[in-house]
């Protein structure tokens, strides 16, 4: 969104449209002229808001005829082809072939003011959760000699344009007198746009928060929060553009008026028009509080959403724990005396009922040789893997299992210190 006079690179696809325009033929009011570049004109008498449909009617393809045919000092000229500033190129073949004179088009000509401004906005569209970006650009060219105001616009959709018609013709005998008026109609209209999406957003965080009021968080679509959150977004960089255009419209409208000495009615529609800028200035100020504050309201429904969703997890994290506590706890009551049942079952072991005699082998020992050492071994395997208590293994079994990890350590000094060594010293758990 900016408000100045401006030269960008030229577009060969633009100047190849313009190139392939069909034969010149009359316009009629809110015809389409082409398909592809769509053109509309509209005149007013001074001092009145009244449409002329006779003018309306003449072709705006010859220069000539065009310009010894209407007198009127008031046209708005509309156009859908471009989506930012044209080039100088691109102005001059448009001149050439819609019969508008290049002094319109041209930065520096004396007697001649030229200025433009753009606002760029989104726009929900019909679909669901669909978002669709739109802009309306406006060049105008003010020439006090021939009392004449062009105004060329580029609006994306005919209630655009004939909102911008409408506010034009309230407004004629203003725009005369301070050509910044025509300006302020656009930013009136991109206002109340802006104005409309930040509603429409509010809206849809209403939405959310009404969700998790009736209890529906575990049914929340993080995808659509998180589009929402980038829409918003978008919503506060329009309004923070669009802030910015206007403070370059009462810059560039301060310095017209020291440059340019008015009395009367003319002085007192300036000072309007100033007060005017200021009003919509503030008025974008507020409105983009109310997206900061809506930015603010999905953030906090986006973590609350994820925290009651972490919540429900901690429970069912509790829930099975407390199966798994029950579960310790049946095999605590069973473990020793399925151990002693184990033991006494084998074949170590002998009772003879009729002498009433019980009899232990003399191997039993070999039993215990087997078990204890293979269960030490499983402990110190289990934590050797792990990497985790050797401080409380005596130390002398600490010696033997770091004898048996010393090729690892040898190796992994080779390469360099690792994860678990620079976290935490080298026994320490890796994190």
């Amino acid at each position: 969104m900016s408000i100045a006079s401006s030269k960008n690179a030229s577009s060969k696809e633009d100047l190849a449209m313009l190139e392939f325009l069909p034969p010149s033929r009359p316009l009629l009011l809110g015809q389409v002229m082409d398909p592809r570049i769509g053109v509309f004109t509209f005149e007013w008498e001074a001092l009145t808001s009244a449409l002329d449909p006779a003018k309306a009617l003449q072709s705006i393809l010859d220069a000539q005829k065009y310009e010894q045919a209407s007198d009127k000092p008031i046209r708005v000229i509309f156009t859908k082809m471009f989506r930012r500033p044209a080039s100088h190129e691109i102005y001059d073949t448009l001149a050439t072939k819609f019969g508008i004179s290049h002094q319109f088009f041209r930065e520096h000509v004396d007697g001649v003011s030229i200025s433009w401004s753009r606002f760029l906005f989104k726009k929900r569209e019909p679909r669901e959760h669909h978002w669709g970006w739109h802009s309306m650009s406006m060049t105008a060219n003010f020439n006090p000699s021939k009392t004449q105001f062009i105004i060329f616009v580029d609006a994306e959709t005919e209630s655009l344009r004939k909102a911008f018609v409408d506010e034009v013709g309230k407004s004629i005998s203003d725009i005369m007198c301070d050509p910044f008026r025509a300006h302020l109609v656009l930013a009136r209209l991109s206002f109340e746009i802006a104005n409309q999406t930040v509603w429409d957003l509010r809206d849809c965080v209403c939405e959310i928060e009404a969700r998790r009021q009736i209890g529906l968080v575990k049914s929340v679509d993080y995808h659509h929060m998180h589009d929402l959150a980038r829409h918003i977004i978008h919503g506060n960089e329009m309004l923070d553009a669009a802030i910015e255009t206007i403070q370059q419209m009462r810059d560039e409208h301060a310095a017209s008026i020291a440059t340019e000495v008015v009395s009367g009615e003319a002085q007192i529609i300036r000072e309007q028009t100033t007060k005017l800028l200021r009003y919509r200035e503030e008025l974008l100020k507020r409105l983009r509080l109310r997206s900061h504050a809506l930015n603010k309201r999905l953030s906090n429904e986006i973590n609350l959403a994820l925290n009651l969703v972490a919540q429900e997890t901690g429970k069912a994290t509790l829930a099975d724990a407390a199966q798994m506590k029950t579960i310790s706890l049946v095999t605590l009551i069973f473990l020793p005396a399925t151990t002693v049942s184990t033991i006494f079952g084998m074949n170590f072991f002998d009772f003879d009922s009729s002498s009433n005699s019980f009899f232990v082998s003399q191997h039993f020992w070999v039993f215990w040789i087997f078990a204890i050492p293979m269960t030490a071994g499983f402990i110190a395997l289990w934590y050797w893997l792990n990497g985790w208590g050797f401080d409380i293994i005596p130390e002398h079994i600490r010696y033997i299992t770091g004898m048996l990890r010393w090729p690892r350590r040898r190796s992994d000094a080779q390469a360099g210190p690792t994860i678990s060594e620079i976290g935490g010293g080298f026994w320490g758990k890796d994190s």
